[in-house]
C-alpha cells in the first residue's frame, strides 16, 4: 500500500463531477481513516488505535488501497469545521466521501470493560454509505490491543492476517528459510530523539518480541513509557502511554535487529519527530 498526498479539495471536485468514480466494493480504491471513539477508556487510546491501523494498513503491500494521510486530512476536516473523530453514519459517509474523494472511510471503538478492550471498526462505502467488512477484536489486556488490531486490519480488507511462518515466505525446495527481519527474543537501545528544538539523546528502549506481540518499554529522564506494538513486515507499529502523554511509534528494523529507525507521534500534544535506536554491546 502507498500513501498518498493528495489535493483533496481539488478531488473532491473532481469526483462530484464525475471524473472519479468510487470503487464497487473493497478491493481498490482511495481509504480514510477517522479516529476512533473510546468508551470507558481514554480519548488518546482511541486516537492512537486509529493511528495503529493507519500505520498497518501502509505496510500490507499490494492491498490495491491508497491510504489518505492524517495531515491531510486534518486540513481538510478543518476546513469544512467538521471533526476527525465524529460519527459517521450513512448519511454523513456521504457527504465525507464527497469532501474527501474516499471510495472508503473506517470508523471504529475503544471500549473497556473491567480490565479488558473491545475493538471495533467498519469499513464503510463513501458514496452509497453501506458497509463492506466489519470486525470486532477483544483484548484481555492493553498489552494485546496492537496484535488484535492487526488480526481487525486485515479483515477490514478482506483478507487473512498471515501466521510467523507466511511473513518470512515459503523457500524454495532445496533452499534454505529466509530470516524474518524482525526476530523473536529481548532487545535493549540507546535512543536519540528528535523534536521542535533538535536531536536530543534520549534514555533507554526495551523490547520484547514474541510472534507478532510486542511489549516493551521506554525509560527517559523525564518518565517511563508503556510500549505496545505488532510487527508488520519489517517494522514494528505500535503505541505508548506514560505519565508525560500518549503517542505512536513506528520502528523500521536495520542490519538484523541491531538498530532501529523510527518516527513518534504524541497524540496528547500534536509532537512529533524522528526516534532512533542502536542495540546496546
Amino acid at each position: 500500500m502507498k500513501t498518498i498526498r493528495l489535493v483533496l479539495v481539488f478531488c473532491a471536485f473532481l469526483a462530484g463531477a464525475g471524473v472519479l468514480a468510487p470503487a464497487p466494493d473493497a478491493k481498490a480504491g482511495t481509504l480514510v481513516v477517522m479516529n476512533f471513539k473510546s468508551a470507558g477508556a481514554s480519548q488518546e487510546l482511541g486516537v492512537a488505535v486509529s493511528e495503529l491501523l493507519r500505520g498497518l494498513l501502509s505496510g500490507i503491500p499490494d492491498s490495491g488501497f491508497t491510504l489518505v494521510e492524517r495531515d491531510q486530512l486534518n486540513e481538510v476536516m478543518k476546513e469544512q469545521g467538521l471533526s476527525l473523530s465524529g460519527v459517521v453514519d450513512e448519511r454523513t459517509s456521504k457527504k465525507l466521501g464527497g469532501i474527501l474523494a474516499a471510495d472508503f472511510i473506517i470508523v471504529g471503538s475503544v471500549s473497556r470493560i473491567g480490565g479488558a478492550y473491545s475493538v471495533s471498526a467498519r469499513m464503510v462505502n463513501g458514496e452509497t454509505g453501506a458497509i463492506v467488512h466489519a470486525r470486532t477484536e477483544r483484548a484481555k489486556t492493553e498489552g494485546e490491543i496492537p496484535a488484535r488490531v492487526e488480526i481487525l486490519t486485515y479483515a477490514l480488507l478482506g483478507l487473512k492476517a498471515p501466521s510467523v511462518e507466511e511473513r518470512a515466505g515459503k523457500p524454495a525446495e532445496g533452499s534454505v528459510q529466509p530470516d524474518l527481519a524482525v526476530k523473536p527474543g529481548r532487545y535493549s537501545y540507546n535512543s536519540w530523539y528528535s523534536d521542535a528544538q533538535g536531536v536530543k539523546k534520549g534514555g533507554r528502549i526495551a523490547l520484547e518480541i514474541e510472534g507478532s506481540s510486542v511489549k516493551g518499554e521506554s525509560i527517559e529522564s523525564y518518565g517511563r513509557a508503556c510500549l505496545n506494538g505488532a510487527v508488520s513486515g519489517d517494522r514494528i507499529v505500535g503505541y505508548y502511554n506514560a505519565p508525560y502523554g500518549y503517542g505512536n511509534f513506528e520502528f523500521r528494523i536495520v542490519d538484523g535487529m541491531k538498530k532501529l529507525d523510527g518516527v513518534y507521534y504524541q497524540v496528547s500534544n500534536g509532537a512529533r519527530g524522528q526516534w532512533v535506536g542502536e542495540l546496546e554491546e
